[in-house]
């Protein structure tokens, strides 16, 4: 009987490979996309506005510098990240002061990286809330008033829609504790 052959995983390409090609870059999210084409291993590196690789050279990768050159050559900026956003698990708790421990099944692509203090995820998300609220008044005081605009079939939501329901919802809370 006649062994099939077992697939190698693809080599890690080397520093030097990187010199001579010229890779695609583009916005993705709050960080910058290099791709390098299918002759190196990893194809795709993500740089964050902090200048790391998510590759495992990280901040010597050859993506950080082609995407500083991008820039110097007018490339276009990733956005700022949101008040809501956390790029990475903070060392110490912004509300408190004590230690932080990841919590990645809680990660998101709009929150971020999601952590707990010794109080657990309550000053997480205390700060994720007042970001929110940050936002629906600013949409107020600009008489904006979406929370969630209307496109194709969805009715959107509006601001006051939101805040009648919020307050049935503490209304009801209230009234059965």
């Amino acid at each position: 009987m006649k062994k099939k052959p077992v697939p190698q995983p693809p080599k890690v390409s080397k520093r030097e490979e990187y010199e001579t090609l010229i890779p695609g870059i583009s916005l993705r999210q709050y960080a910058y996309l290099v791709d390098w084409g299918r002759e190196i291993f990893p194809q795709w590196h993500s740089v964050s506005k902090e200048k790391k690789c998510s590759c495992w050279m990280r901040n010597k990768c050859p993506s950080v510098e082609r995407v500083r050159d991008w820039l110097q050559n007018g490339g276009e900026r990733a956005p700022e990240y949101p008040l809501s956003y956390f790029p990475a698990v903070p060392l110490i708790c912004p509300t408190c002061g004590t230690d932080v421990v990841a919590e990645p099944l809680a990660d998101s692509v709009r929150r971020g990286k999601a952590w707990s203090c010794s109080v657990g995820m309550k000053h997480y998300w205390e700060l994720i809330s007042v970001a929110m609220k940050t936002y629906i008044e600013k949409n107020a005081r600009e008489n904006n008033r979406w929370l969630i605009a209307p496109c194709g079939d969805y009715l959107g939501v509006s601001i006051e829609a939101h805040l009648q329901t919020r307050d049935k919802a503490r209304g009801w809370y209230y009234a059965n504790e």
